[in-house]
């Protein structure tokens, strides 16, 4: 009998301890599950393909000749630079970790102005700004370097379509009425087609899958803005600017 209790009493110590741990592991399991598992960013699992838009300012400016017979545009001489703006979009290639291939569009615009006072102390004035707005789709090679703050440069070509002339006058008259006539577009009597170089320097800052890119860029149209038989002017168009923007890494 004695035996028997003690088995007995075993039995039921052993049921009793078993029962405690119950509870531990199903607590065990419910605080693994409330636990968030943390993953670091890997640079390494990028592509390296980045989609950027940048916006454009530039100061514009043109090398000029009057090649008509009897200097019908002379006056051109005198026409200052003008800061003008525009836009780009574009993607970037990897070719290997140093190098890229850069192929977007850009639509910008380039101009001239011309100012004239009665230097006599008379009223008169006369003033006009004279807008290029071009299309284009730059080819360019981009070369990089760093990882999270990054430096480049880049050059190329850019193929590109002269659209339009914009031509904006006013005057007053030496009875001082100011006259504003409305701005012209004018189609025709130069060259739709040119070729542009471009170079360029700037940095970049990464943040995982987006980043910011601010460069200085120099332009320069390689063939004439004018139909010579129409327009005999010698007009190449070049300019000086910054684009500051963002873009997507993929």
């Amino acid at each position: 009998m004695l035996g028997l209790g003690l088995c007995f009493a075993q039995l039921i110590f052993c049921q009793i301890q078993s029962g405690t741990n119950e509870p531990v592991e199903k607590k065990d399991k419910k605080k693994e599950k409330k636990e968030k598992v943390k993953t670091e960013f890997n640079e390494d699992s990028l592509s390296g393909i980045n989609y950027y838009f940048t916006g454009l300012g530039m100061w514009t400016y043109r090398n000029f000749e009057d090649q008509s017979v009897y200097g019908v545009y002379k006056t051109r001489v005198d026409e200052k630079p003008t800061y003008r703006g525009g836009m780009n979009l574009g993607v970037i290639v990897p070719l290997n970790d140093f190098v890229s291939m850069d192929i977007g569009v850009t639509y910008f615009g380039t101009g001239e102005k011309y100012g004239y006072k009665d230097s006599l102390g008379g009223d008169s004035t006369y003033n006009y700004v004279r807008r290029y707005l071009q299309l284009g789709v730059p080819l360019r090679l981009r070369f990089t370097t760093g990882k999270k703050f990054q430096g480049f440069m880049y050059a190329g070509l850019t193929p590109l379509n002269v659209m339009q002339i914009r031509y904006d006058a006013n005057y007053t008259t030496s009875k001082g009425e100011f006259i504003d006539p409305d701005e012209q577009k004018i189609k025709n009597d130069f060259s739709t087609f040119n070729l542009m170089v471009s170079m360029g320097a700037g940095v970049r800052y990464n943040i995982k899958y987006i980043g910011f890119t601010y460069s200085v860029e120099y332009r320069r149209n390689l063939l004439n803005t004018y139909e010579k038989v129409s327009i005999p002017l010698d007009h190449h168009i070049f300019a000086i600017g910054m684009n500051l923007g963002m873009y997507l890494r993929f």
